[in-house]
């Protein structure tokens, strides 16, 4: 829908002519003097426009001004060059009319689609002066819906056309930002163009994004997803979660607003419908994309790029607020794309990383099935990681979950190495192979599994006594049985040995003996590793 006001049709050249004629009286020369007539045009719509005492008669001149704002480009060169100071200079007016002229009139000079360069020139022009930001912010928070259009789609523009300075002058303008924010609250057409102004203007810029926080903006942009649907709500769910990850990234100030804030609920409302069985609904491009995005904004907050106290906090917080038991669903219900189930699958890692309770629940979670018995989330994780056939990308995200699930757990790391240790009693129970698995993965053909299988042993050693519960592992080989280590050792001295595997195994072997004398000691007595 076209929301501005036009008087003047660009149908033909002759009738633009005729318009022009009404406005300044008199008649066009002919096609010959056309670059004369043209720059005189501007020049007397600029005489009316700066000398008028009639506000109708100011008016008319910026109306003509606009048309040809929207017109050819030569005509669009002459109002640039002529007119432009004294366009912008009408936004100091009162008359809402005139403003909203004068706003129109802007939009066609730097929102041309196609003329990046004369955009990007007249955006310049426009931008001298510090507080224009300010006051079309100021002009369209007030009056009717084609106002508040034109000014936000102006910043729009100007902001495509020079961000950094956009961002100066709205710091510099007091209360440019809150008057903003507010026309959030406004008719869904003017909210979604504020949606993407925010987009622009809060991005690589930290004083920004601490302004958005505090005028409500997390309050404001969940609000916004819960009322279009969730993961439902297209590409306007999808503006607002990525103004929340660029408030959120690399900002620590807004993480601590996140964090304390009832948040969590709105990230558990999103959760809970990305679990909903509705197959009508499936997973089409844009509740993926959405889905993905709150994934990301949840690992935002527990990064190990944050500072560790900030991210256990997080992860406390998420715990408490009840994301576990969504996530786990999401990641076990089977019917995910790849790329998310990947990406929930990293998300489980760094949500449970470091956190005892968090890890017993995930330790507890098992996948649906028809059948009598159900299978449990860490051994579905471990057999994806040692599936060959499995995409990389989704091997790795499985074993950076089970790493999440080892890090700093003891007792969950006594429980992986006791599987690789023969038992006498339980033998129905499914531990024993676990441990076969990681052993069959360690000396296997396949490269990414021996160096996965090395990686997860390795977070399973944390403890000296761990260590040296390791050594008790013995294999059975042609001639009886042998240590682990030294297989270990007798695979990394094979020449034909691919790179990645032998890196993987002489990973686990330095953890392995490091505070370990009985380790040690037995790689010393193996003169061909050393030699090796």
């Amino acid at each position: 829908l076209n929301f501005t006001q036009t008087s003047i049709k660009l149908n033909s050249m002759d009738l633009l002519s005729r318009g022009f004629n009404a406005v300044l009286g008199g008649e066009r020369g002919t096609e010959g003097d056309r670059d004369e007539t043209t720059a005189g045009v501007v020049e007397k719509l600029c005489l009316r426009l700066t000398t008028s005492t009639l506000i109708q008669d100011r008016r008319d001149a910026m109306r003509a001004l606009r048309s040809l704002s929207q017109s050819e480009e030569d005509y669009r060169v002459e109002v640039g060059a002529q007119a432009l100071s004294h366009i912008v200079s009408c936004l100091e007016e009162r008359d809402p009319e005139l403003c909203q002229l004068t706003l129109e009139a802007i939009l066609g000079l730097i929102g041309t689609p196609g003329r990046s360069e004369l955009n990007l020139t007249f955006s310049e022009i426009v931008l001298k002066q510090t507080e224009v930001v300010g006051r079309i912010v100021e002009v369209s928070t007030g009056g009717d819906i084609h106002r508040q259009l034109a000014g936000i789609r102006v910043i729009r523009a100007l902001t495509h056309n020079a961000r950094e300075r956009v961002q100066e002058c709205l710091l510099s303008s007091p209360g440019a930002m809150s008057h903003l924010m507010d026309l959030l609250d406004t008719q869904d057409i003017v909210r979604n163009e504020v949606l993407l102004v925010l987009s622009g203007v809060c991005l690589d810029n930290p004083q920004i994004q601490k302004l958005i926080a505090f005028e409500s903006g997390f309050d404001r942009l969940l609000g916004i997803i819960e009322t279009e649907g969730c993961l439902s709500g297209g590409v306007i769910s999808q503006d607002c979660l990525q103004i929340c990850l660029s408030l959120l990234s690399s900002n620590s100030s807004n993480q601590s607003i996140f964090r304390e804030g009832p948040y969590t609920v709105s990230l558990r409302g999103i959760l809970l419908d990305a679990t909903v069985s509705d197959t009508t609904r499936g997973w089409d491009q844009d509740r993926t994309q959405n889905a993905l995005l709150t994934l990301k904004l949840i690992r935002v907050l527990c990064s190990p790029d944050n500072p560790l106290s900030a991210s256990q906090q997080a992860r406390a917080s998420f715990r408490r607020g009840g994301l576990l038991a969504p996530l786990f669903n999401l990641m076990l219900s089977g019917t995910v794309p790849a790329d998310l189930l990947t990406e929930t699958i990293l998300t489980v890692a760094e949500v449970i990383w470091g956190q005892s309770q968090s890890q017993e629940e995930l330790s507890r979670a098992e996948m649906p099935s028809s059948g009598a018995q159900s299978k449990l989330a860490i051994e579905t994780l471990l057999v994806c990681m040692l599936n060959d056939k499995q995409a990389q990308q989704m091997r790795l995200a499985c074993l950076y979950a089970l790493q999440g699930y080892l890090v700093s757990n003891l007792a969950n790391q006594q429980d992986l190495l006791s599987t690789l240790l023969p038992s006498s009693s339980d033998t129905d129970t499914p531990a024993p192979t676990t441990g076969r698995l990681l052993l069959a993965g360690l000396f296997g053909r396949d490269p990414v599994t021996c160096w996965c299988s090395s990686v997860l042993l390795v977070s399973a050693l944390e403890s000296r006594e761990a260590r040296e519960e390791l050594l008790r592992v013995q294999l059975s080989t042609g001639r009886g049985q042998g240590s682990l280590v030294a297989m270990i050792c007798q695979k990394v001295r094979d020449q034909m040995l691919e790179p990645l595997k032998q890196s993987g195994l002489l990973c686990l072997l330095s953890v392995w003996v490091h505070n370990c004398p009985t380790g040690a000691a037995i790689l010393l007595r193996d003169q061909h590793f050393t030699d090796h």
